[in-house]
């Protein structure tokens, strides 16, 4: 099955809201659907976008529905995710996958959002976005402002994602090419022995987490490694693990190179 890309996002464009994970707050929500006015666009949320159950944005037949909807909407030309927490994995056996292939559009959202993303990925072969939130989009740094439009408004795609003020820490030199796969650490976990898992053969890997303790990001790494993920990748990136290992105590002395 051959890759489906969606189509660069036009001026004025009509964007999809909607909370497929863990509900958000209020003022955040307004900050970002702001930030994503100012730049010219309109915008459609989907019923359920502000819908609070307990850890979750509503029930799982009406996050699904929303995201389905919002995903048949002729006039919706991309579709936003408010933030991740939890809720994702919830959602997979309910989605219609034929639906995204047909008709491809921009999913943008990290953290949680992984797991839809990646079963997309898996089930329809439809390229989705790893970037900010709605929520966290009032927080975003110029990098990540500029990266993210200059991905979904594209012309074209050549140039490099590197940001100055944050450089890489090269561990293992080398050249690698293949398809970057970006994704939460738990949540690629978590597919782990489910029809939802892509297939990682010959992909780079980026991998990202926060809230987690440094024994349970230990305990995810090795069940990649003995499940031999990192054999088939041409290449492995580790980005933000948030305080993981900020305040690690005498016991945790372990920082994420040495894990």
């Amino acid at each position: 099955m051959e890759a489906r890309i969606p189509a660069p996002l036009r001026p004025t464009a009509l964007i999809g809201v909607l909370s497929p994970a863990s509900p958000a707050e209020e003022e955040r929500i307004e900050q970002g659907l702001e930030r994503l006015r100012s730049r010219g666009y309109r915008l459609r949320e989907a019923p359920h976008a502000r819908a609070c159950l307990g850890y979750l944005a509503g029930s799982d037949e009406e996050r699904a529905k929303d995201l389905m909807e919002l995903w048949a909407d002729e006039e919706v030309e991309a579709l936003f995710c408010l933030r991740g927490g939890y809720g994702t994995l919830r959602l997979l056996d309910r989605l219609d996958y034929s639906l995204f292939r047909e008709h491809p559009k921009p999913l943008v959202g990290y953290s949680d959002i992984t797991a839809l993303q990646w079963a997309i990925w898996a089930k329809s072969k439809v390229v989705s976005f790893s970037g900010p939130m709605v929520a966290g989009l009032g927080e975003a740094d110029p990098f990540t402002w500029e990266k993210l439009w200059a991905m979904l408004e594209r012309e074209t795609w050549e140039g490099v994602l590197r940001d100055e003020a944050r450089p890489l820490e090269v561990w293992r030199s080398g050249e690698a090419e293949g398809r970057l796969m970006p994704g939460n650490l738990s949540l690629i976990v978590s597919l782990m022995g489910t029809p939802y898992l892509p297939d990682l053969e010959g992909t780079i890997l980026v991998l990202e987490d926060v809230g987690e303790r440094p024994y349970r990001v230990d305990r995810a790494l090795n069940q990649l490694r003995l499940a031999g993920v990192f054999h088939r990748l041409a290449g492995l990136v580790l980005g933000d693990f948030g305080e993981t290992f900020a305040e690690s105590g005498p016991q945790e002395p372990w920082g994420l190179r040495r894990i």
